[in-house]
């Protein structure tokens, strides 16, 4: 600096200096201060009417260094009189602390400007949140590419946008003059949709200043967020796997999210999604074929020949303790929630031998899904709940008919074909179930049969052995008595000798 503007105190100097600047941008020419950034006339003046403030002189310094945007200063000086000064300076301070720090690691301007412009507007307008810059640079630095900053206001891409508005976030827009106003038909469901439906062919992310100088821009109509700091917060979780489903809970139940809410998202994700209570039932009929239904796993009450409960009973011998899956080892934040089902059920497997078609039933954030156990390709495969606990057939009517043509002893059985009559008083897609139950019944009255007989003959050879053993103590006896009287009788000669 020329030394007719020197100082000893360093204060002043730095005054000078910024003073030099400022004027610099406002057409003033100093042999020694470089400002390649020259303001138009009507700007000139437009800012020469605005009252001095402390805020104003350092934004204009900001913009004269090329940390600001030029056309940023309508939007910062002329047309928003509140006080952001804070902000300003933490900007400021945010630049002394990268002057050390590598290119790379400097938080870039684009940033710094995009943070100020969001606190300065969270200032002007009381329906916006307020916004804190040094969270919010933080949290832009990380350059989240679902979002865009547009004059202070925060753009989210339509997918982040619909997802916003179905846990009742609230919308504002941007109008032509660049002020912002509350968008609240939004509210209205039908509304939102009519206006993202008009908005399809619009890309928010590459809004140009033409766009913004157009006064029937789409950019018009646009949903900006009116709470950044609570998006910027969500944004943290977003895209992290079941960080959708955080989101709702957190809304729905009205949760109170501390600052920390990658520690409570990870929480939610050990306790509700990534934990899981496993038991399961056994076959215990093949009524139903190859479809995977309840009926022929069920616990049935019969009661005058009328079905009277049907129950499913878990197996005690396959109960485990819950099984967990562990964030960073079994999970990746790609995996889908049927992957993570699939790898619980793995684990769940390992130290058991499971019968074949066995169900298995998994409980997770309080859902319950089905899954079949294949022992040929020792893999699970997914059931449909509906259908596996869909009522196939009527069991009162195809029973009324089984059993009357079973006891009239007309159920026919040639090699697998089974015959009865009375199907036609069966629903036509009801009969197959008919024959498979028909075919149950055969072949219990078989095995009941065979189990009848099997006793019959035990039994048959169980008398033939104690006749047969009674016998043989018979002449054991006879034999024995027989002993007894030829020793009795030898006695008899050997004390009383014949005459000589």
């Amino acid at each position: 600096m020329s030394g007719k503007y020197y100082s000893d105190n360093v204060n002043i100097r730095t005054m000078m200096y910024r003073y030099a600047v400022i004027n610099s941008l406002l057409g003033l020419r100093f042999d020694d201060i470089d400002v390649s950034l020259k303001l138009a006339k009507e700007d000139i003046s437009n800012i020469l009417n605005e009252s001095y403030s402390e805020q104003k002189e350092r934004i204009l310094f900001l913009c004269a260094s090329g940390v600001l945007n030029y056309q940023k200063i309508e939007q910062l000086i002329i047309h928003n009189n509140v006080d952001f000064l804070e902000d300003v300076m933490a900007l400021e301070n945010q630049l002394m602390a990268d002057e050390e720090k590598s290119d790379d690691a400097r938080i870039p301007y684009s940033v710094l400007e995009d943070a100020l412009l969001i606190c300065a507007a969270a200032k002007k307008y009381d329906f916006l949140s307020s916004a804190d810059f040094k969270e919010t640079v933080t949290e832009l630095a990380k350059r989240p590419s679902e979002i865009t900053i547009i004059n202070g206001l925060i753009a989210c891409n339509r997918e982040l946008t619909e997802f916003m508005h179905d846990i009742g976030a609230k919308f504002v827009r941007l109008t032509p003059d660049m002020t912002v106003e509350v968008y609240s038909d939004l509210e209205h469901d039908e509304y939102f949709e009519t206006v993202m439906s008009e908005l399809s062919d619009f890309d928010i992310t590459s809004v140009s200043d033409s766009d913004i100088a157009d006064e029937n821009s789409k950019i018009y109509d646009y949903p900006f967020i009116a709470d950044s700091n609570m998006l910027l917060k969500y944004l943290k979780v977003y895209s992290k796997l079941f960080g959708k489903d955080f989101l709702r809970h957190i809304t729905e139940d009205a949760a109170n999210i501390s600052e920390d809410i990658i520690t409570e998202y990870e929480k939610y994700v050990d306790d509700k999604k990534l934990t899981f209570n496993i038991g399961g039932f056994v076959r215990r009929r093949k009524v139903c074929g190859d479809i995977v239904n309840h009926y022929d796993y069920d616990y049935n009450t019969v009661e005058n020949n009328e079905l009277k409960k049907q129950e499913l009973i878990k197996a005690q011998d396959y109960s485990c303790p819950p099984i967990k899956l562990i964030r960073g080892t079994d999970v990746k934040n790609d995996c889908t929630a049927e992957e993570l089902r699939i790898k619980a059920l793995n684990k769940y497997k390992k130290d058991k031998i499971l019968p074949d078609r066995f169900v298995a039933e998994i409980f997770c954030d309080n859902n319950a899904y089905y899954y079949v156990y294949c022992r040929e390709t020792d893999k699970f495969e997914s059931v449909d709940t509906a259908k596996f606990s869909k009522q196939l057939f009527d069991f009162n009517k195809i029973w009324s008919v089984v059993r009357k043509a079973a006891a009239e002893r007309k159920i026919i059985v040639v090699g697998n074909n089974i015959t009865f009559p009375y199907l036609d008083e069966v629903a036509p897609d009801e009969q197959k179930y008919a024959i498979e139950i028909a075919r149950e019944q055969y072949e219990r009255q078989k095995a009941r049969q065979q189990k009848s007989s099997t006793q019959i003959s035990t039994l048959r050879q169980l008398m033939s052995g104690a006749e047969k053993q009674a016998q043989e103590q018979a002449e054991e006896k006879k034999a024995k008595l027989a002993e007894v009287e030829a020793a009795k009788k030898n006695r008899a000669i050997k004390n009383n000798p014949a005459p000589q």
